[in-house]
């Protein structure tokens, strides 16, 4: 089965798993047959290609999620390592930009080929794994190797040549944008230029290649300890034994070895983006702004998503300002955890239930929770993989229901099934907030529906038909729901804000 969520090209590759094999592989063929390059670019070219495919074997041996998030966390550390490789290239020599370019091709596709095994529907999320807390011990190792075992070590003064510099620069600047710590990415660039005084004699040998795969290797393993809360002890192994073994064949690798092991050390002592603490501010302000900290370690994508949605759509604060106590809450179409942040601001809010199908998404809203203090696994906070209408409901009872941004995946009648379903496990006392986008009297809902229809197109949103209805066809669906209108009230744009109650 395909796995939804995957861009147009992602999904046609992932439909033709041997023709995708294939295809990946033509480009590496085509070199190992026609690619005559001098003789010392080998190695380095070996080197860039294992460095390149290294990430995304690590991500499918871990395989905690959905293809699209094997995918992602593949593609996204290919594309961090190959900035840096292509930047030297242009240094070193440009016939390496085909092996580079070949082996991050084959690095996108191969996840669209891999078997996964992922959550039923209808089960609930296990708590966040704490992952390996020895994760200095195998840098330090490394480094001591590396400082008893380099023949030649001393410290000198090297002529560093612009090239050099330059792409110190580049992946400094590589690190920062990646890690979002200036001062992370100083330290690492420090570290690199104090290795290159130690290695001395070796300096000569030492291209730009081989400090840009030295770089950025370890940041792989930074962006696998941000987003998943910590990695395992055999990630920076496995990545440096990947690099270190295609290296053996060049006589600079022991420098590229003390620099990343310079480089994994202080990524592992740098401190983990582990809890963020009860808000500080009151007022709905101060709980948009913490609900923002709380995935400022995610990855990239997901930071300053949270980050825009936050402080751009309105339900956001206008839930945190809601004066009505929240008490128990069941989250219906949580996705990635934004509303679940702004209940885990709120000091009311007793339990939590968020479901949604997108299993990437509830890893992220996990993530998020933990970082917040509420972490998921105890009866108070959960987060369930199912689809709606649901085949089975939850035993409980709500204060708060929250449906926001989801009824248009479905037909109407579905609609119908699964408004009455969510009205029907509201406490007698219970509120539910119901947010969708408006048709006009054109039947058109405007840029709301043209941009569910652009990401919906491009895999974020489920790929059923949208159907957008009218006020009027929405007010009927909640009276048919048992369900009375307390407030209605303009959301954004297209959007209406509808609070209700049991009749």
């Amino acid at each position: 089965m395909i796995a939804r969520g995957w861009w147009p090209l992602q999904r046609s590759l992932a439909a033709r798993p041997w023709l995708t094999v294939a295809a990946a592989c033509a480009p590496l063929v085509a070199l190992a047959v026609w690619w005559r390059p001098a003789a010392n670019l080998w190695p380095t070219a070996l080197a860039a290609v294992v460095a390149l495919l290294g990430p995304t074997v690590i991500a499918i041996a871990q395989g905690d999620g959905s293809r699209r998030r094997l995918a992602g966390r593949a593609t996204g550390a290919a594309t961090v390592i190959m900035q840096p490789l292509l930047l030297a290239a242009v240094f070193v020599d440009l016939r390496l930009v085909l092996p580079i370019a070949s082996a991050m091709a084959l690095a996108v596709v191969v996840p669209a080929v891999v078997p996964m095994r992922e959550p039923p529907t209808g089960s609930e999320l296990p708590p966040q794994r704490e992952l390996a807390h020895a994760r200095w011990l195998l840098p330090l190792i490394a480094l001591a190797a590396m400082v008893l075992t380099h023949p030649g070590l001393r410290i000198a003064v090297p002529a560093l040549d612009a090239y050099m510099i330059a792409t110190v620069a580049g992946c400094t600047a590589i690190w920062i944008g990646v890690s979002m710590r200036p001062l992370l990415g100083l330290t690492v660039a420090a570290a690199t230029l104090g290795a290159l005084a130690v290695a001395g004699p070796s300096i000569a040998s030492v291209s730009p290649m081989t400090i840009a795969l030295a770089l950025t290797t370890p940041l792989v393993a930074w962006f696998q300890r941000e987003s998943s809360g910590g990695f395992p002890l055999w990630t920076p192994a496995a990545i440096g034994l990947a690099t270190v073994t295609a290296y053996a064949q060049d006589p600079a690798w022991p420098v590229m070895g003390l620099i990343a092991a310079l480089t994994w050390l202080i990524t592992a002592l740098y401190p983990a983006h582990t809890s963020v603490g009860a808000p500080t501010e009151r007022g709905a302000a101060g709980i948009i702004a913490w609900s923002q900290r709380l995935f400022a370690g995610l990855e990239p994508y997901w930071r300053f998503y949270a980050r825009a949605k936050l402080a751009s759509d309105p339900i956001y604060a206008r839930l945190a300002a809601e004066s009505r106590t929240w008490g128990s809450v069941l989250d219906a179409g949580c996705g990635p955890g934004l509303t679940a942040a702004v209940a885990a601001g709120r000091a009311d809010t007793t339990a939590y239930l968020g479901i949604d199908l997108d299993l990437d998404k509830l890893l992220v809203a996990r993530r998020a929770l933990h970082l917040s203090g509420r972490a998921i696994g105890c009866s108070t906070w959960r987060l369930r993989r199912d689809s709606f209408p649901l085949t089975k409901l939850p035993p409980d009872r709500f204060d708060t229901v929250l449906l926001l941004d989801v009824l248009h995946y479905w037909p109407d009648d579905v609609q119908a099934i699964t408004l009455a379903q969510l009205a029907s496990l509201l406490q007698p006392t219970g509120r539910l907030y119901l947010r969708e986008g408006t048709t006009g009297v054109d039947g058109d809902a405007g840029h709301i529906e043209r941009g569910e229809r652009f990401t919906t197109y491009f895999g974020l949103n489920p790929e059923n038909a949208l159907t957008f209805l009218s006020p009027a066809r929405i007010a009927a669906l909640i009276e048919g729901a048992g369900l009375t209108v307390e407030s209605d009230e303009p959301m954004g744009a297209e959007n209406r804000l509808w609070v209700c109650r049991r009749i």
